[in-house]
């Protein structure tokens, strides 16, 4: 059964949007801005809404859709007024991630992934010697900590006196920024960036390491997360764009991390396009922006198990390679031989790809034991002996070894709970078996906080399907895990216990949302494959699902299915 679409939102809407969107600006413009308190109340909030909207008839969903709108844009106004404000007055941005990734492609020629540490190190000995109190440093060719040295360190050889001249320089530029942090920084897990994000790295760090230099640069992310969250509300509508938009603001992942960056979630603009682009019937153009993403964090290039998977299903089906597949696995892989050459326009050549990969496997050996991590694996480096004991001591290094078995078996579980769950995934949604790919994600390797931005996405899964309480519940309670993180912050300053709880909540999520699809009827009758035509900017499409789409965008959408899309 289709539900009924809701009437279409009325265009005083997007005034009192804007009212709202001022409001939130001038309302947390200031340091209440990461006032915990009111990112539970917000998401509580947020969640109550969802589920209000979700358990009533289509009809009646009216006046709720235009809360959340107006919810939406309070939530976006207030969370980005305050880092924006003090981007475009202050010049602020994230020194450490810039000393990081500005100066590492920057000079990658002659550091490579493993001499930014060492080379800062001695850049200063010959300079001010700020650094010669420092206890230890990390040595990133083998991961072990060690005191500075610099006395006992030399030059490579690939600097020019100009290159090392800069070098210096710009080094020094970060020392009164970072002053009171340095042994923190130098002790973290240096310049980890794909080659080919490593381009692009080096093209923007043209710009000066100055304070308004790195204003522009950090001010990247935000034009491309503007432009990308614009074209995931124009095609999904924007009760579901703008609510992605503001759980991602409010993510405890993202806090200080979405402005003033240095280009840090270009992968999620291309993520959010991807998912418009499937939704629009853009075969190519979705797999060109997953193949983007892949290429700059990897982990995106899971999503390809979750599409053969579904695209083997209706191979056995129809006995034919379905549309969506064909149009978007050859611009998947035309792109990614493109992108995987333009990583190699540097100093060290095609050689950077082994280099990079010898680097991200060290990395993801240490990564697991990092303080805020999210991930199954990061998740076992916590002493399940000490149960919610936090303050009991343990290495959690030691923790692992004993757990790992533990792991692999829970892992396993969890990706044959994936597999279930795909089988049973709706013929013309190859979408939604992407999407949960990401429950492999999870299980198998553990990323930084902020990449789980990417779930922002989980609001668009079952987009072709009911829009009713599931659909509800499943994105309500990806709310109600960002109020029962805050919730958890006085277990005290150590934020490993806060990202155990996280682990554990997205454990508990992503087991709802499988065994749910698991035990959801599937489709009896296969969708007979249509017939292959030219993608276009503009499909026409029947009267009937122009009214259906019309509920909360103006423009409407194009499945590339026969099936009408429900209201969103």
């Amino acid at each position: 059964m289709i539900d009924e679409p809701t009437p279409r939102l009325p265009r005083w809407l997007w005034i009192v949007g804007l009212l709202a969107f001022a409001g939130g600006w001038y309302w947390l413009h200031d340091d209440r801005g990461d006032n915990r308190s009111w990112r539970i109340a917000m998401a509580l909030g947020g969640a109550a809404l969802i589920l209000t909207r979700g358990f009533l008839a289509a009809a009646r969903r009216r006046w709720v859709s235009i809360i959340i709108v107006v919810w939406a844009l309070i939530v976006i106004g207030a969370m980005v007024g305050r880092p924006l404000q003090r981007l475009a007055t202050k010049g602020s941005v994230s020194d450490w991630s810039f000393f990081h990734y500005y100066l590492g492609a920057k000079y990658f020629n002659e550091l490579g992934y493993d001499g930014l540490y060492e080379q800062a190190v001695l850049a200063d000995h010959q300079n001010k010697q700020h650094w010669k109190k420092l206890g230890y440093i990390r040595n990133l060719y083998t991961y072990a900590f060690e005191p500075p040295a610099a006395e006992t360190r030399t030059r490579r050889a690939e600097w020019t006196d100009a290159r090392w001249q800069q070098f210096s320089k710009d080094v020094e530029y970060f020392y009164p920024k970072l002053r009171r942090r340095w042994e923190e920084v130098l002790t973290d897990r240096g310049y980890n960036a794909t080659p080919t994000w490593n381009t692009t790295g080096w093209i923007l760090s043209h710009l000066p390491a100055t304070r308004w230099g790195l204003a522009v640069y950090g001010s990247v992310d935000a034009v491309l997360l503007l432009a990308a969250f614009g074209f995931f509300a124009w095609t999904f509508g924007p009760v579901w764009g703008l609510l992605a938009a503001a759980w991602c603001l409010l993510f405890y992942g993202n806090q200080g991390h979405l402005i003033g960056r240095p280009f840090l979630h270009d992968y999620l603009a291309a993520m959010l396009v991807f998912a418009a682009a499937v939704q629009r019937g853009q075969n190519r153009l979705a797999g060109v922006s997953l193949a983007y993403a892949a290429m700059v964090r990897i982990f995106p290039g899971f999503f390809l198990g979750g599409l053969a998977i579904w695209t083997a299903l209706r191979w056995l089906r129809t006995r034919q390679v379905p549309v969506f597949t064909r149009q978007f696995m050859p611009a998947f892989a035309l792109t990614c031989v493109l992108l995987a050459g333009y990583g190699c326009l540097n100093g060290r050549g095609a050689h950077a790809w082994p280099e990079f990969l010898n680097d991200i496997s060290m990395h993801t050996d240490d990564h697991r034991f990092g303080g805020r991590r999210i991930g199954l694996q990061h998740f076992f480096t916590h002493d399940m002996s000490a149960g919610f004991e936090f303050t009991a001591k343990y290495r959690r290094r030691d923790a692992w070894k004993k757990q790992e078995t533990l792991w692999t078996v829970c892992a396993g579980l969890m990706c044959l709970l994936w597999l279930g769950a795909t089988l049973r995934i709706n013929d013309n949604d190859p979408m939604d078996a992407m999407l949960l790919s990401m429950a492999v994600v999870f299980a198998v390797i553990v990323l930084s906080r902020y990449y789980w931005g990417a779930a922002a996405l989980f609001f668009v899964l079952g987009a072709r399907g009911r829009d009713g309480p599931w659909r509800a519940v499943v994105t309500a309670l990806l709310f109600v895990q960002i109020a029962v993180f805050y919730g958890m912050k006085n277990l005290g300053s150590d934020t490993f216990p806060w990202f155990v709880i996280a682990d554990l909540s997205w454990i508990l999520w992503f087991v709802f949302v499988l065994v749910g699809r698991m035990a959801a009827p599937r489709p009896a009758e296969p969708v007979e494959e249509p017939e292959e035509v030219e993608e276009t900017d503009a499909v026409e499409v029947p009267d009937a699902v122009e009214e259906a789409d019309a509920v909360e965008d103006e423009v409407p959408t194009a499945p590339p299915d026969p099936e009408p899309p429900h209201s969103l």
